[in-house]
């Protein structure tokens, strides 16, 4: 049964004209038809009909699925700008099949990623990369470390750009807007700002010219590689945190490869992105798609409600031990890389192995961990050295939070996220408001034992907000009040950090250590009492020492003299010889030792608070071997 005055067209489905054929209809019909049983036969002819013509407006009329091989095929070329997304996942599938693919090839790509650890090592130790874009080199499990692979590779060419996360994320921000350069609060006073000058700027404020403000240029790569959690066909997509760097990289992007563990329908990707917290990516940017189960491994990737898979440690380890040498790396990367396809990969990892690092992602793993563990974590060994390092920071930063009324705390990885995670529980046991924030978006994280990492499911799961880089490190750390967690390769007698060289020998980079001492209002360095870790002056200057109030060593305590010099003013160990810690404290410092008495003497840490301590890190990857 139609209505001669309705003529259902696609172009009529918007919402006012819908509401208007219908009390059209409705008048019309009223007038002339009162039985019930026309109702009941109208109606039904009429969403029969609607919904007829909304699945024909919800055809899909383009089809982006592809398999690896074909994209890249289209896509690379050689001295391209790729750049690997760090967001939700790593894009590990991405990078073994451009290995496999540049083969007897020099394609000098330059690639921008967030933090290279493991998944650019593959690239550049197979020689594929003149240029490094990044904030951080090295590895990252199961603790963090300096790889041959870059000294390597910098030793032959590799030219590094080191900035610091947040910055890199701007410049992805900036490309994407469109915009040719963004303002920046990082940066200034490093060494990064001198290197970079290229592309880092001191400009007179053209709305108040007596001040400055740093700009950075922008970034628009060629190519952006993502690996999601679930996408459609069209390249609609679901990514679920941690956000990092955000989807900026794939907005600035001429061309988005994106591989996901799923292909589902578009109505479930609709529902999906109505019912979770999570991020989007709308097709309309993305050329690829290519479903890629366990494309993030060995990284980790997590889903909805408890799902996804864990970061896959054995793996990570058996990766570091072979790239020592380059002859042993690439003896690795033909077995691992060359040798498979996506199928014969994850078929030679074992679906066992795969898995069990999804069950590591239930909510009481950890329990039977610290059970498994405990003859360690309550073992009766005394205090190790680093052990009554953490233990001085935490109290120095209860008293800090405390005295200052600070209300966030964001650490950097290893001691001084340990230090800061005990401070954090014992202040909240006081009824001490304080909240932590990791550098990838989580904010109000509440750490569980078992496991020592800040970017661990339990913490994503436990988080009040989900943020991204840009918002935890340039926007949180200067709207709350903040105190800033750090660790070191040196530091020198004015605070100054050096994290990323010395000379030509590569250590890490900045990652948000710079951000971090840029916008928190105070910064404690924990870093061990070593000889060459503390010059009078750094080599490189990777976060100024400005905002650092505090050292705290293995065996010292230092704090900022009026002159904006560190002084001694306490020692680590009980019954210990004061002269023979001063001696070994001046034969260890590169400056002349400045002491502030009464000196205090830290008595060692209970039984309780060891057990305690221990049980965050069992394996002992950042608490190191019992003497």
């Amino acid at each position: 049964m139609t209505n001669p005055r309705f003529n259902l067209k696609a172009d009529y489905l918007s919402l006012p004209n819908i509401v208007i054929i219908l009390l059209t209809i409705y008048k019309d019909h009223v007038e002339r038809h009162q039985s019930k049983q026309f109702w009941v036969i109208f109606l039904h002819s009429f969403s029969q009909d609607l919904e007829s013509k909304l699945k024909t407006y919800q055809k899909v009329h383009s089809d982006k699925r592809t398999d690896l091989s074909n994209a890249l095929n289209e896509t690379l070329i050689e001295q391209m700008q790729l750049h690997f997304a760090c967001i939700s996942a790593l894009p590990y599938s991405s990078i073994r099949e451009i290995i496999r693919q540049s083969v007897g090839k020099n394609p000098q790509f330059e690639v921008i990623s967030l933090g290279s650890a493991s998944q650019i090592q593959l690239i550049i130790a197979e020689g594929l990369v003149s240029k490094l874009i990044t904030s951080y080199v090295g590895d990252v499990y199961p603790r963090p470390g300096i790889s041959p692979v870059f000294q390597h590779a910098v030793d032959n060419g590799l030219e590094i750009e080191q900035w610091s996360l947040m910055v890199i994320s701007l410049r992805l921000y900036a490309g994407a807007l469109g915009l040719q350069f963004i303002p920046t609060t990082s940066i200034s006073g490093s060494t990064m700002a001198l290197d970079n000058q290229v592309f880092f700027k001191t400009v007179s404020n053209p709305f108040n010219p007596s001040q400055d403000v740093t700009i950075v240029e922008e970034l628009s790569p060629d190519i952006s590689f993502i690996h999601v959690w679930a996408a459609d066909q069209l390249g609609n997509a679901i990514v679920f945190p941690p956000y990092s760097e955000n989807l900026w990289g794939c907005f600035a992007s001429e061309k988005v490869i994106l591989t996901t563990e799923k292909i589902l329908p578009t109505d479930v990707i609709r529902k999906l992105a109505n019912t979770h917290q999570c991020q989007t990516l709308p097709g309309g940017i993305v050329d690829f798609v290519i479903e890629s189960p366990f494309g993030g491994h060995p990284g980790s990737h997590y889903g909805p409600r408890g799902t996804g898979y864990d970061i896959d440690l054995d793996h990570l380890i058996n990766f570091r031990e072979a790239a020592k040498k380059p002859e042993t790396v690439s003896s690795w990367i033909k077995e691992w890389i060359h040798n498979t396809n996506p199928e014969s990969y994850l078929k030679k990892i074992g679906i066992e192995h795969l898995a069990a690092n999804c069950g590591h992602l239930d909510e009481s793993y950890w329990k039977w961990i610290v059970t498994e563990k405990k003859y360690i974590i309550q073992s009766d060994h005394p205090a190790t050295p680093v052990e009554n390092m953490i233990w001085v920071a935490t109290e120095l930063i209860k008293d800090r939070v405390i005295r200052e009324k600070y209300s966030t705390i964001l650490a950097g990885q290893g001691a001084s996220n340990l230090a800061a995670w005990l401070a954090a529980h014992s202040l909240s046991e006081a009824g001490q408001d304080i909240n932590l924030l990791a550098e990838v978006g989580f904010y109000g994280y509440q750490p569980k034992p078992a496991s020592p990492y800040i970017f661990e499911f339990n913490n994503l799961r436990s988080s009040t907000a989900i943020l991204d880089s840009i918002t935890s490190l340039g926007v949180l750390l200067r709207k709350t009040k903040s105190l800033g967690i750090l660790g070191a390769g040196q530091i020198d007698q004015f605070g100054n950090i050096n994290s990323t060289r010395v000379n030509s020998f590569v250590l890490f980079g900045s990652g948000g250590a710079n951000d971090v001492g840029s916008n928190a209002h105070e910064i404690i360095v924990l870093i061990p009492l070593k000889s060459g870790r503390f010059p009078p002056k750094v080599p490189y200057i990777t976060v100024p020492g400005v905002k650092v109030a505090a050292c705290v060593t293995t065996e010292a305590l230092f704090e900022k003299n009026e002159d904006g010099t560190f002084v001694l003013t306490g020692y680590i160990g009980e019954g210990s010889n004061e002269d023979q810690i001063l001696k070994k404290i001046r034969d260890t410092i590169s400056w002349d030792l400045q002491i502030k008495r009464p000196l205090t003497q830290f008595k060692s840490p209970s039984a309780d608070w060891l057990c305690f301590l221990r049980s965050f890190d069992p394996e002992r990857y950042f608490l190191g071997r019992l003497l």
